[in-house]
């Protein structure tokens, strides 16, 4: 039976077992090495293709590995949700760049993900005021991984607070997904992966549009 738990890491490593397959197995099916099965129970989550066809040997629904409880349950018709409980939060396909900013030509509806209205509600959420995109990049590594499928919620734009993270528009069109500090010089957009090599510090442009707050990314830790 499936249960919350409280990772995408930790849904994806209860179903495998729910399922009576092994991580060889798995990976046997989709065509992958064990070594990334192991990673998507313990620290990276697979990206969407790779996701839609694990969800499909698992006998489970994305929805669910992706949002756990606090979403939707594992079903695999999201009309059988009832309205009176769930909220169905627009998912577009744009692209958040964890590095440098994602170039988005064309932006589309891809469908919906439903969470609890009651959650959202204990934690001070307006479903009007949400969107839904997927993260791309390392950068907020660990806290947001490469795929993640990131909430934002644009009421909180502005003013920015300090620590937090938040999706900005760079170019009239990129995206960027960062954390905001504030320096004596003004605001610095930093990446959480520690490798500044890579990863430095951005500062941000005169036609920067914050255009909302990542509140949840399948897990609320770090934001």
């Amino acid at each position: 039976m499936l249960i919350y738990m409280k990772t995408i890491h930790s849904r994806i490593k209860q179903a495998r077992i729910d399922s009576g397959l092994t991580q060889a197995q798995v990976a046997d099916r989709l065509g992958v090495s064990p070594q990334s099965v192991q990673q998507w129970e313990s620290s990276t989550a697979p990206r969407r293709n790779r996701l839609v066809a694990l969800c499909s040997i698992l006998g489970v629904d994305s929805n669910w590995v992706l949002f756990g409880g606090d979403a939707a349950p594992p079903s695999n018709n999201i009309s059988e949700l009832p309205e009176s409980e769930y909220a169905f939060i627009p998912q577009y396909s744009d692209h958040g760049e964890s590095g440098s900013g994602k170039e988005n030509e064309h932006v589309e509806i891809n469908g919906s993900m439903s969470f609890k209205k009651s959650w959202l509600s204990s934690v001070g959420l307006k479903p009007q005021n949400l969107t839904v995109i997927y993260a791309d990049g390392d950068s907020m590594s660990p806290t947001i991984s490469d795929s993640a499928v990131v909430l934002i919620d644009h009421s909180q734009a502005h003013p920015p607070v300090e620590g937090k993270v938040y999706v900005i528009r760079r170019d009239g069109n990129a995206l960027i997904i960062k954390r905001l500090f504030r320096t004596s010089e003004g605001w610095v957009y930093k990446s959480d992966n520690p490798n500044k090599a890579t990863y430095p510090d951005l500062t941000p442009l005169d036609n920067d549009d914050i255009i909302g707050r990542v509140v949840w990314q399948g897990g609320n830790n770090g934001l």
